[in-house]
């Protein structure tokens, strides 16, 4: 017998999931426990204060976080969602467990290694770009508030990830940008209709956006909002290349920018000062179906 796990599928591990064991006192335990035939649970890694022990590979999908199994890498910590802060940090005996604050150096160290095996983002994603598709560092609670997926809430509102997130990125170099060959832009349909809107999700990959209209389109960008990931955002938008201001008579409360056949783009979000965006919402009106892309 195996622990139990599943193929990941065609998408990208794009997610970082951190959780509580919420019984077992050592990572030995956690992985008899997983290990059992009657319980369908398992992880990536099991890991208390002296061991970081991987049960699942990582090309496969451990059954931890749900429906975000196929796109997440996960570790269960041997504590309890319902500690406190001191308690995380402690470094003597906390109900039973040894030295938490050597866990959480642990567990810091392999969130370290993971987002760089996988162009990860080394910060915690906020809720609305983990609702929009975005990559980075999360806790098991974060999938149940964004998705309506579950009841879990661990780690708990006391784990520490100011001290696990300083650790994660303190004297780290930046993971090295891919070759051009491995970045796969991000494309979406923006159908035709009135004040319609989407989310584009934007990180780990290059942060131009395009619209791909054709020159009889009548495209008019209404709104752009740059979400970064500590979940606030940037806008309105203010123009840019590829569009130029006009009043469309709809009474949206300003100019829209309509599509410039003769410059379709791109837009070049660090040159807007915003180096660090996770997903991009839209609003426009268009009498056709066009593409968007980021990438």
């Amino acid at each position: 017998m195996a622990y139990k796990s599943s193929t990941r599928g065609t998408r990208p591990v794009s997610l970082i999931a951190i959780h509580t064991a919420e019984g077992a006192r050592t990572a030995r335990n956690l992985a008899a426990y997983f290990y059992r035939p009657d319980i369908q649970a398992s992880s990536h890694v099991c890991i208390d204060a002296a061991e970081t022990l991987q049960i699942v590979d990582y090309g496969r999908a451990a059954w931890t976080l749900r429906s975000g199994n196929p796109i997440s890498d996960n570790a269960e910590l041997c504590g309890f969602a319902r500690w406190t802060r001191a308690q995380w940090l402690s470094t003597g005996r906390v109900d039973g467990v040894d030295n938490p604050r050597a866990m959480l150096d642990r567990a810091a160290d392999w969130i370290r290694a993971r987002c760089d095996a996988r162009r990860i983002p080394k910060n915690r994603l906020a809720i609305v770009a983990l609702r929009g598709g975005g990559w980075g560092v999360i806790a098991h609670d974060d999938w149940t508030k964004a998705m309506n997926d579950g009841t879990h809430w661990d780690p708990g509102p006391g784990f520490p990830w100011d001290y696990v997130l300083n650790r994660v990125n303190a004297g780290s170099a930046p993971a090295p940008a891919p070759p051009e060959e491995d970045y796969m832009p991000n494309t979406a349909l923006l159908k035709a209709g009135k004040n319609q809107h989407l989310s584009i999700p934007c990180a780990g990959v290059k942060k131009f956006l395009y619209i791909c209209a054709a020159y009889d389109d009548e495209f008019d960008l209404l709104q752009m909002d740059f979400v970064h990931p500590t979940g606030d955002t940037d806008g309105p938008f203010e123009g840019g290349k590829g569009f130029h201001s006009h009043d469309d008579g709809q009474g949206n409360g300003g100019k829209p920018w309509r599509w410039n056949p003769n410059y379709p783009g791109p837009f070049d979000f660090e040159d807007w000062g915003r180096d660090d965006v996770c997903a991009v919402t839209l609003r426009w009106n268009s009498n056709h179906d066009v593409m968007a892309q980021i990438g």
